[in-house]
């Protein structure tokens, strides 16, 4: 073990020796045992009695609403359990006592963070691993602690500083500069410092993965319920992130935990009221009101961003970009006056844009955003991102209503993330605009779709300098040259990540008798950084090229135009099949390939497939072809022979028709035979199908067989106060719960007609049906509360009963529900 590394751990140990008294260790071995012993905890904490003030504090707090004061801890571990007694307990000696002394803004952005991930960790934890909630509670707030020791005891030993930013915010690189500097990771050092501690190992690699995102799910669920909640934390209480990560993060952490939109809302709303009511124990202050992204939901983030990601993609300039953000506080926030400062993106200059009277105006330029002129100076809002100012939005006093600040703070998160963006884009396209200049021929920098993001001016000189090529595609431009167009190649070039070059010669019609065709030379060439694909293209005046060889150049870029157009495939084979032509769009993936290795006959092909089936009279067939990035096309081919091909050398006219839009209509025709258009249920028709058979086949086996018939009551109330669109989603909605409900290949569920249903339950006796009914009610009750509910009537079909009967039986036993009040479940033969 290295000096340095023993030095680290010597100041770790000092830390834990001057920041906590011996409770607090005590306090965490009886948190892992199985079964908490309270006379023990209540010893441990009465030691300390300032400790045992502030958890009754605690416990009395907001968060956990009881009805009565309570004055002791016996009775707070009676109400709350002895387990929850003592978590409060270890927070408040392990928050309360020291680290969390500091009062100044980095150590309360700290301890944010802490409380945040612990809370968050237990809320996660009880959906995980229900019975390790507590673990993860203790995890999380445990695994930063040698990095607060450090910077407490050893700053100048940490790697990347410790005033600059948050030190509980995981840094790029942090973990490798930890590696080389003290030999060991934060994490590690962790939990050697719980070990000379005397705490046990808290199980599942908690602790030491605590930032393993990337491997979250090969981990054990208590290690997951603590990654995702340091992730959490680091995203919604203090670490300037990209706004728009938090939104996604909540989307995926829905997904992994099975939950709703609404579930993960309200699980935030839990962690918030508990953290608030934490830190006002532990006396730390909560963030300022523009860095409180939890107190913002997910629809509102998502909103903003989309909004925001529209700036990323304009061109023109700052004035753009104004006229944007108008835009976007017209809308939101109603206002038409305002001053908006924006650092220039191809210096380091400022510009400043006013809007006044529905119109906006350029304000002047300057060095430093402190010498504009400008209008307003009471309403100062910037626009900050990674650490450094973008901008500034100025307002008259009193435009802004009080209940739509945070609002505000929140758009101009997004907006301070997409300008910085947008002026990043721009800084490296102009690093490199002088090298483009200086070429001879014309040249731009295209993204990955053929859109201009730069070119030189020579290139500007060939298309006539038209306004504001920028963002348009590089062959609309093209076009302004008065050439064929190059689109179908140009496009199997864009769209095909293994030709990385392209090249043609065009030549334009003179339009003059005896005047020479203007002919240029364009090729591509596509370059990959980052991840990144970018093309690199020029064009060249070749007009020199003699009037034969342009006549050439011209008749075969039609013909390849010709057949580009065409909506069939259009290839050539010689006499054994080899594919020696393809259309452009299928080049690639077909010349070279023989036909009757990559196709196969299908339907009621009966000749012989192979080489022969070409000199056939009138030779034709129906083909599933696969081509050779895997996809298939289904074809039908005409086979003719070419003319003028030598006999012993034969060539041949092969044409596919494509019926992929034949077969696709075919499928769809056969669904609505089958299905309802609105809900995706079986309709009223396939209903009276499968009741009948499904009828006959219970009498023929002695099986049961019932049926499930219900409406929905406040329906109709729904239509007419909210209209047909959202009483058709309604509809949808309820198939939905009916398809969830239902015996997968057991039951058959079908719409009957308005909002009637029917459900055929094959081999269901009346306990099956009404567990399938009480389901159902259940399921639209919890969906739609007392806006909506369901009157269900069963029927078992009885022994020599027809079909129709059995309708009508259960149609009346529907009818009863509804006569009670509605919501109600009866069976047929009930008074």
């Amino acid at each position: 073990m290295s000096s340095g590394t023993e030095r680290l751990l010597a100041s770790v140990r000092q830390g834990l020796e001057q920041v906590f008294p011996p409770v607090t260790a005590q306090l965490m071995r009886e948190l892992v045992k199985p079964h908490p012993d309270f006379e023990d905890i209540a010893r441990v904490i009465g030691l300390d009695p300032v400790l045992s003030a502030a958890a009754l504090t605690l416990v009395n707090s907001p968060f956990y609403s009881l009805s009565q004061k309570v004055t002791t801890l016996e009775r707070a571990a009676v109400v709350l359990g002895t387990k929850e007694i003592l978590k409060i307990a270890l927070s408040v000696s392990f928050a309360g006592k020291g680290l969390a002394g500091d009062k100044s803004e980095a150590n309360f952005a700290n301890w944010r963070l802490v409380v945040w991930s612990a809370i968050a960790a237990e809320l996660l934890a009880e959906r995980l691993c229900p019975g390790e909630a507590d673990l993860a509670y203790l995890c999380a707030l445990l695994k930063d602690l040698s990095l607060l020791l450090v910077a407490r005891t050893a700053p100048d030993m940490l790697p990347y500083g410790g005033d600059a930013e948050v030190l509980t915010c995981l840094r790029p690189g942090q973990m490798d500069a930890e590696a080389r500097a003290w030999g060991l990771t934060h994490p590690q050092l962790t939990l050697r410092a719980l070990a000379d501690w005397g705490v046990p190992d808290l199980g599942g690699g908690c602790i030491a993965h605590h930032h393993d995102t990337e491997a979250v799910d090969s981990l054990p669920p208590l290690a997951q319920a603590v990654t995702l909640a340091t992730q959490w934390a680091e995203l919604a209480a203090g670490c300037d992130r990209d706004p728009i990560l938090l939104v996604q993060f909540e989307m995926l952490l829905r997904e992994r935990l099975g939950a709703s939109t609404a579930d993960v809302e309200q699980m935030r709303a839990v962690c918030i009221q508990k953290y608030r009511s934490m830190l006002a124990i532990l006396d730390l202050e909560e963030a300022a009101p523009a860095a409180r992204l939890y107190e913002h939901s997910i629809q509102a983030m998502q909103n903003y961003h989309f909004q925001t990601m529209e700036i990323t993609a304009t061109s023109g300039g700052t004035p753009s970009v104004a006229r944007i953000v108008g835009r976007h506080l017209r809308w939101n926030f109603g206002l038409t006056e305002w001053d908006l400062a924006l650092r220039a993106p191809r210096d380091d200059g400022w510009d400043l844009l006013l809007a006044k009277d529905g119109t906006l105006e350029e304000g002047g330029h300057a060095a430093l955003d402190e010498g504009l002129p400008w209008r307003f100076t009471k309403r100062r809002l910037l626009l900050l991102a990674s650490g450094e100012k973008w901008g500034e939005l100025r307002l008259k006093a009193g435009t802004l209503a009080k209940e739509a600040e945070q609002d505000m703070n929140l758009f101009l998160r997004f907006l301070s993330r997409a300008y910085e963006q947008y002026c990043l884009r721009h800084a490296v396209l102009e690093a490199k605009a002088d090298t483009l200049d200086a070429l001879p021929v014309g040249v731009a920098r295209l993204d990955e779709d053929g859109r201009v993001l730069e070119l030189n001016p020579a290139l500007y000189a060939f298309l006539g300098q038209p306004k504001n090529p920028l963002g348009r595609d590089v062959m609309e431009c093209m076009a302004l040259l008065d050439v064929p167009s190059v689109d179908t190649e140009w496009r199997l070039f864009l769209g095909n990540p293994d030709r990385p070059t392209f090249s043609k010669i065009y030549c334009s019609d003179p339009g003059q008798p005896g005047a020479p065709p203007r002919c240029m030379y364009f090729s591509a060439h596509k370059e990959s950084r980052a991840g990144r694909t970018s093309v690199l293209f020029l064009a060249e005046d070749v007009t020199e090229v003699s009037a034969v060889e342009a006549q050439a150049l011209r008749q075969g870029a039609f013909m390849e135009q010709l057949v580009g157009s065409m909506q069939d495939m259009v290839m050539t084979v010689d006499a054994a099949g080899t594919i020696t032509f393809a259309s452009p769009r299928y080049s690639d993936r077909l010349t070279g390939r023989n036909l009757f290795a990559v196709a196969k006959p299908v339907g009621s092909f009966a000749g012989t497939w192979g080489p022969a089936m070409l000199d056939d009279e009138a030779p034709s067939a129906e083909i599933i072809l696969q081509l050779r990035d895997g996809t298939f096309k289904s074809l039908e081919l005409m086979v003719s022979r070419l003319r003028g091909t030598r006999a012993t050398s034969p060539a041949y006219l092969v044409v596919g028709r494509d019926l992929t839009s034949v077969r696709r209509l075919e499928e769809r025709l056969k669904r609505q035979a089958l299905f309802d258009s609105l809900t995706e249920l079986f309709n009223r028709f396939q209903f009276h199908a499968f009741l009948e058979r499904e009828a006959r086949r219970a009498t023929r086996t002695g099986r049961p067989m019932g049926m499930v018939f219900f409406d929905l009551d406040g329906f109709k109330d729904i239509n007419d106060t909210r209209g047909h669109q959202a009483g058709d989603e309604v509809l949808k909605d309820v198939a939905a719960i009916v398809r969830d409900t239902v015996r997968k290949g057991t039951d058959l569920p079908c719409r009957y007609g308005g909002d009637e249903f029917a459900i055929i339950a094959t081999d269901s006796k009346p306990e099956g049906l009404r567990v399938l009914a009480q389901r159902l009610r259940d399921a639209i009750v919890a969906r739609y509360g007392p806006e909506l509910g369901v009157s269900l009537g069963l029927a078992t079909l009885l022994d020599g009963e027809n079909p129709d009967d059995l309708v009508r039986r259960a149609d009346r036993a529907c009818y009863r529900a509804k006569a009670r009040g509605g919501n109600a479940i009866v069976e047929a033969g009930e008074p």
